[in-house]
């Protein structure tokens, strides 16, 4: 490949990227802090968003979101409480871990949270997790299964792949 095609090739890549940040940046989600990016990963429509998608609002935002993250958790009334849940799993963020663990064991907490909190211990903590996942294997409901086949979450997404998705949006 000659200079010349080399050129004709990255330019126009350079500035799709400079307009797809600029139009991120625009509308603010780009570059926000993470108090925000949780009102919006909390607020937006879910209409038409693969759920491979809906933490792309905290992907963006970095780490910095993350100790807000486990604040919200602990609401029971969190909307998207579930990937939220998740997604401390996903990013292995050790302290999560006492949190989590007390979704895990409140037997008040519905069993969908207490089944997401122990697929995030496990991607935290596989060993912690597979001494707590003994007391649920027997369980007929949505946490026995969990427990038994051990379900694991989905990887965590590029900060990429979050970015361009937001940006077709």
């Amino acid at each position: 490949m000659n200079s010349r095609s080399h050129f004709v090739l990255t330019v126009p890549v350079v500035a799709a990227c400079l307009v797809v940040c600029s139009a991120l940046v625009l509308t603010g989600l780009l570059g926000s802090s993470p108090a925000s990016a949780i009102q919006r990963f909390e607020r937006r429509s879910l209409d038409g968003v693969p759920e491979s998608q809906v933490t792309d609002p905290l992907v963006l935002a970095g780490d910095s979101v993350l100790p807000l993250l486990l604040d919200r958790i602990q609401d029971r009334g969190m909307p998207r409480r579930r990937y939220a849940i998740g997604y401390l799993g996903k990013c292995g963020y050790v302290p999560a871990l006492p949190v989590l663990e007390q979704i895990l064991l409140d037997d008040a907490e519905k069993d969908l949270y207490r089944s997401d909190a122990l697929m995030a211990i496990d991607a935290i903590a596989p060993a912690h997790a597979a001494r707590l996942r003994t007391s649920y294997l027997k369980r007929d409901d949505e946490l026995g299964n969990v427990a038994r086949n051990r379900w694991k979450l989905a990887p965590k997404r590029h900060y990429v792949s979050a970015l361009l998705a937001t940006a077709v949006q």
